[in-house]
């Protein structure tokens, strides 16, 4: 399919998802993604509806390769539900391509990063090691901050396996000691998620990872990663940050053991 062609569909896709959305609800929508991206007023749910039933109009007649160009024109939109559509598409296609949109910075926005993360990421994580690898790796070399943060979110649910565990660490890692994004809130957030779910499973891990790195925290990133241990290792952790950045420490005691 040419450019001009895909963006015609792309054109006849949005009349009808705006034909088919809620005023009322898109104003609710936006004001809930802080006003960052446009909304039809859909739910998630008639986005998959609309998906199924215009299937032959969302991925076009040579599907492998209409898929991939028809997704790239999708994501780039200002509209939520059509980024939506765009990751639908995009998980049609192979590894490589679901790779390089966000190894090329195409993707933007911390809810399309979320939703592609867990719709198109976390799967590969799961069940492949070289997919893990080039996912963890992220960290360093990205183009936006959004390809950092999905470096760690990819790996959420993921966790109760070890070896996806070992990566995810690695990913954390690069993320927060390498990226230039490394200090950006989202990145923060996502560092900050991983390693709180690491220690629901292991807390020891979780502990010996803010040990490495709690000065490269921002306070919120430092919060999220701490908000499920106990309260005293919340305590201490926070009380230390503190110490490293110059306010007081307060009553907190401090680790015994290292």
């Amino acid at each position: 399919m040419d450019l001009a062609k895909a963006r015609k569909v792309v054109l006849e896709i949005a009349a009808k998802l705006k034909a088919q959305g809620d005023p009322t609800r898109a104003r609710e929508q936006e004001r809930y993604m802080k006003h960052v991206v446009r909304c039809h007023g859909l739910r998630m749910k008639d986005v998959d509806e609309f998906f199924k039933t215009e299937s032959l109009l969302c991925r076009g007649q040579e599907e492998t390769e209409d898929s991939g160009a028809l997704a790239l024109l999708l994501l780039q939109s200002e509209y939520q539900e059509e980024k939506e559509l765009g990751i639908r598409l995009w998980k049609l296609g192979d590894e490589e391509l679901r790779a390089s949109v966000f190894e090329k910075g195409l993707v933007t926005g911390w809810a399309i990063c979320d939703s592609a993360c867990s719709r198109i990421l976390r799967e590969g994580c799961k069940k492949d090691s070289g997919w893990r690898e080039r996912v963890s790796r992220w960290g360093t070399g990205a183009t936006n901050l959004w390809t950092v943060r999905a470096s760690c979110v990819a790996f959420i649910c993921t966790l109760n396996d070890e070896v996806c565990r070992t990566a995810a660490l690695v990913a954390a890692d690069y993320a927060i000691s390498n990226s230039p994004f490394k200090q950006e809130r989202f990145v923060q957030l996502g560092i900050g998620w991983l390693v709180r779910e690491i220690g629901v499973v292991d807390a020891g891990q979780a502990n010996h990872f803010i040990r490495q790195h709690l000065g490269l925290f921002s306070a919120e990133g430092l919060r999220y990663a701490t908000e499920k241990l106990s309260p005293t290792e919340r305590d201490i952790w926070r009380g230390d940050w503190k110490q490293l950045n110059g306010a007081p420490k307060g009553d907190g005691k401090r680790r015994k053991t290292e």
